[in-house]
């Protein structure tokens, strides 16, 4: 953990365009009391059932979202949020521990905003309670299609929606092959799905062998094969498990992966 001045952390904040809405006198008073944390990829930023005292202001980086469950040995991903964003609010607003943990899946720089500093810029600017409650919709949407896709879909067409948002988040796509650059095991495929690593290898199987998915022995690397008729298989709409500060989420039936240039 490193410290920063507060001229500093209101720059950071203000760059990221998270509180753009307020003024720089309110912005300063938001910050009194904040803490930069500077994560390494693999550093937990919060942890499930501890007490919550401050928002996390993500400003860059990128984290997953997740539960787990170690009397059944079972993790669920509830999703990967990029930044800037801000994780917390549901929590303060509630006035309960922390629901999820927070885990950095790369480099990733946050501020933590005490809770009485965060809720009284937000009862005093209409601006800023708006812009959250837009960034609160999608990441609701999200939570409620992640549930919905455990109970009515396979574990095969999960599979296939979480190989495709990885590769949208920590990967590309050439000649409609999508390539996932982050390293991603079979344990941690069934941590993002909530199911056992058994159950991964038994829905993986019929996909390498019929050639929609693949890994290179070099490069350790899944590729996913003929992206383009996937996503036209895949149910409509069919949300990924990503998202970032003011967007929608997207239909990965429609996914906006960007070939490469050659």
């Amino acid at each position: 953990m490193s410290g920063c001045r507060k001229p500093d952390l209101a720059a950071m904040l203000r760059t990221s365009g998270l509180f753009v809405a307020l003024s720089p006198a309110d912005l300063d008073k938001l910050i009194a009391g904040a803490e930069l944390r500077e994560a390494v990829k693999g550093e937990l930023l919060a942890r499930a059932g501890t007490s919550q005292h401050s928002i996390l202001c993500m400003v860059v980086g990128k984290v997953s979202i997740y539960r787990r469950n170690k009397e059944r040995g079972v993790t669920l991903l509830l999703g990967i949020v990029g930044g800037p964003a801000i994780l917390g609010d549901m929590e303060c607003a509630a006035g309960v521990s922390w629901m999820i943990s927070i885990r950095a899946e790369e480099a990733t720089t946050a501020i933590f905003v005490p809770n009485d500093a965060f809720l009284h810029a937000v009862r005093n600017n209409a601006a800023l309670a708006f812009q959250l409650y837009q960034d609160a919709s999608v990441r609701h949407c999200l939570a409620n299609h992640t549930a919905q896709s455990i109970a009515l879909y396979d574990t095969e067409t999960r599979l296939l929606r979480l190989l495709l948002d990885y590769a949208g988040a920590f990967g590309s796509v050439h000649d409609d092959i999508a390539t996932i650059h982050a390293p991603l095991t079979k344990v941690g495929m069934a941590a993002a799905l909530g199911v056992t690593r058994k159950t991964i290898m038994r829905t993986l199987e019929p996909l390498l062998r019929e050639g929609v998915v693949s890994r290179d022995p070099q490069d350790n690397q899944w590729r996913l094969h003929h992206v383009h008729d996937i996503t036209q298989r895949l149910p409509k709409p069919f949300l990924g498990v990503t998202s970032t500060f003011g967007n929608r989420p997207d239909d990965l039936a429609q996914y906006g992966l960007e070939p490469e240039d050659d």
